[in-house]
């Protein structure tokens, strides 16, 4: 059965290329899922935590053609430090990062250049700086600092993680301006896309994000502090992956048909 759906159809046919060029890409996409779908065990399995395969060798049309065959995720990933960005894309586990002076295809439960730049943010809890203005900042600040002391950010987990809420708290201006220097940010930025769209920051202390659902008009639903590792919702968990490599094996199908001119 074919996996190519209206709105994944619609996008093939904005590619700007004629036959040739259409055929070329696809023969140079079929390797590259073909590679990706190989090595896919290994990673589910947890023997390895992540594929890289470079795409510095593609054409920027070739690049266009792989992104849209393999579909949008909901997942966009920012780290400001090295001009990075992370894309989800529609197969569970598979990521495109592009760097400044690198591009390549990832699969993972998370590239590891996110999680390493998590691993990189201290641990370290600061003394906050008192500001005028400030009712309730004080209790939450400990609030956050005692969950994160409490639970174990060693790892990723697929729990939820532990919300402190903002969005029903009598916040006054000096209380924003309170937690903003006293968590800080490591420039981590997390955007998720859906029925809502979540905005995650990670803060400059490890295991702590301010957290921000809004609705699609861009109305906020919440605000929050959310404590763990690396929130559930940013990566995928081994079984999505496990479920997807039968869509991988379609796409791979479907790309070869069209290497071959038969579609």
């Amino acid at each position: 059965m074919s996996i190519v759906t209206a709105n994944e159809s619609a996008r093939w046919a904005t590619l700007d290329m004629d036959e040739a060029t259409e055929k070329k890409a696809a023969h140079r996409a079929w390797g590259i899922f073909k590679e990706i779908a190989a090595a896919a065990q290994e990673v589910i399995a947890g023997e390895v935590p992540e594929y890289r395969l470079a795409l510095q060798n593609l054409s920027a049309v070739e690049r266009q053609a792989l992104a849209a065959w393999a579909g949008p995720g909901e997942v966009q990933i920012v780290l400001h430090a090295d001009e990075t960005v992370v894309e989800e894309t529609g197969i569970a586990g598979l990521w495109f990062v592009s760097a400044k002076d690198a591009a390549y295809l990832s699969y993972s439960a998370l590239p590891t250049v996110v999680t390493d730049a998590v691993a990189a943010i201290s641990a370290d809890w600061p003394e906050p700086v008192a500001t005028d203005d400030v009712f309730a900042a004080p209790a939450i600040f400990a609030q956050v600092e005692h969950a994160a002391q409490t639970l174990d950010l060693t790892r990723v987990k697929s729990d939820a993680a532990y919300i402190v809420e903002l969005t029903r708290q009598p916040l006054k201006e000096g209380d924003t301006e309170y937690l903003k220097k006293a968590f800080g940010l490591a420039g981590i930025d997390v955007h998720i896309t859906g029925f809502a769209r979540m905005n995650l920051q990670a803060t400059a202390i490890k295991g702590v994000w301010y957290e921000e659902i809004l609705n699609n008009a861009g109305q906020v639903l919440l605000k929050a502090y959310a404590v763990a590792l690396i929130p559930p919702e940013v990566g995928v968990d081994r079984l999505e992956m496990q479920e997807a490599r039968s869509k991988l094996t379609e796409l791979i199908e479907n790309v070869e048909m069209i290497a071959q001119g038969e579609q």
